[in-house]
């Protein structure tokens, strides 16, 4: 597993499989959206880490948002986000037995781009 630093995950993959460190990794497929991502999550007070392979945000040592690559998405998974405020409609479960956990889907660096200042109240 990836845990050495975000540039490395944005360089080599997450380290999960046996696609690490070659152009096959789901991490490749993302990285313009999620360089993007990252940038907006950077210009916030969030402080970044590695944590179980992936980019992971946090503040005052909690847990708040993390980058995450999937084969057809790649997302923003806030660890509280049931209890976000979520105007827009565009948190979704991950799964139907995730209790707190919410994401953001992303397909393009347009999908970001449309979704900056709902994604700055969602962090806010």
């Amino acid at each position: 597993m990836n845990t050495t630093s975000v540039d490395a995950y944005l360089r080599d993959g997450c380290g999960r499989c046996d696609k690490y460190q070659t152009p096959a990794c789901k991490v490749h497929l993302w990285t313009a959206p999620l360089e993007a991502l990252r940038a907006l999550l950077r210009s916030t007070e969030l402080v970044e880490e590695m944590k179980w392979g992936s980019p992971c945000y946090t503040l005052g040592g909690k847990n708040v948002v993390m980058l995450t690559s999937f084969k057809e998405h790649c997302a923003l998974q806030f660890f509280k986000g049931a209890a976000l405020d979520d105007e827009a409609g565009v948190l979704e479960r991950p799964g139907p037995s995730s209790q707190q956990v919410r994401l953001v889907k992303f397909r393009s660096l347009a999908d970001v781009t449309a979704r900056r200042a709902v994604v700055r109240r969602l962090v806010a």
